[in-house]
């Protein structure tokens, strides 16, 4: 580790994922320890979680009709499942997705909204493939670019601040500027932190190779060419987070290439695009809740 990284890693806030969050994370790792009675227990220890995840449930991306008022009942309306999902994403963004310093306030909205926005699209993407990864897609893209923020954190955005002008000014994409600017990039530094949070190895594998599709271990492409394609989906939709991705001919990629060939459905890259932008704008509430 260069100097630089053992500055970016010593910052407290990455010290430890989020008790909560990986505590979900053990459960959804565990189908034997993942129930209703034991989910609810553990999100109640935290009433912020709690009045957040309900708010959730009630938004109109459930389009119930009878209120939500206590987290069993979120539960059972809207899915084990998905209340994992929510809950980690929550807990997450809660933690590091706050600043006392205005430079950063409108830099984490973007990042929020990108992450958020990955998550939902790889959870989608991931279903309409046919492709089950137990929830670890859309923790994957809740985490994808964890590295970013860490670089973003431990000095209140100032180099990073240089990245985001070489990618908006110089027509690089994030990861060249980045080891530009940092000679490193937030793939290194997520590495770094999956490996500090000891989070499983398929969310691992997406924090440290969404970028490098080629050099994933073979038993984790999938779901990284999954976060990846949602990655820059998002990008082109207006959800990015300064990747440098204005268009990409998506039946070229060899990401894309890989879920064809792993997948048992006929999939349509127009059609499908199509349906998966629907689904994003449909969880824009989602996305505008998560965090605040």
């Amino acid at each position: 580790m260069n100097a630089l990284m053992d500055k970016i890693m010593s910052i407290q806030e990455f010290a430890t994922l989020p008790q909560v969050a990986m505590n979900v994370l053990t459960m959804l790792e565990d189908d034997d320890s993942l129930s209703i009675k034991k989910l609810a227990t553990l999100i109640e220890t935290d009433v912020s979680l709690t009045i957040k995840l309900i708010k959730v449930a009630n938004s109109s991306m459930f389009g119930i009709t009878t209120p939500v008022d206590s987290i069993q009942q979120a539960i059972l309306t809207i899915g084990l499942n998905r209340v994992s999902n929510i809950a980690v994403g929550i807990a997450m963004f809660s933690k590091y997705m706050h600043s006392s310093n205005e430079k950063m306030t409108a830099v984490l909205e973007k990042y929020r909204q990108h992450t958020a926005a990955v998550g939902v699209v790889s959870k989608s993407l991931s279903k309409r493939a046919g492709f089950n990864f137990k929830e670890a897609e859309f923790i994957g893209g809740l985490l994808h670019d964890i590295g970013k923020l860490a670089m973003m954190q431990f000095d209140n955005c100032e180099m990073y601040k240089d990245v985001i002008n070489i990618v908006e000014n110089y027509q690089k994409s994030d990861y060249e500027a980045e080891t530009q600017v940092f000679n490193m990039t937030h793939c290194d530094v997520g590495k770094e932190i999956a490996t500090k949070w000891n989070l499983p190895k398929s969310i691992s594998s997406v924090i440290g190779y969404h970028r490098v599709f080629s050099e994933a271990d073979k038993d984790y492409k999938t779901i990284v060419a999954i976060v990846n394609i949602s990655n820059m989906l998002c990008d082109i939709w207006g959800a990015g987070f300064y990747e440098g991705v204005n268009s990409v001919q998506f039946e070229q990629l060899p990401e894309w290439k890989h879920i064809i060939s792993e997948s048992k459905k006929d999939l349509d890259i127009e059609e499908i695009t199509f349906a998966l932008e629907a689904d994003y704008r449909d969880a824009a509430e989602f996305i505008s809740i998560v965090g605040k």
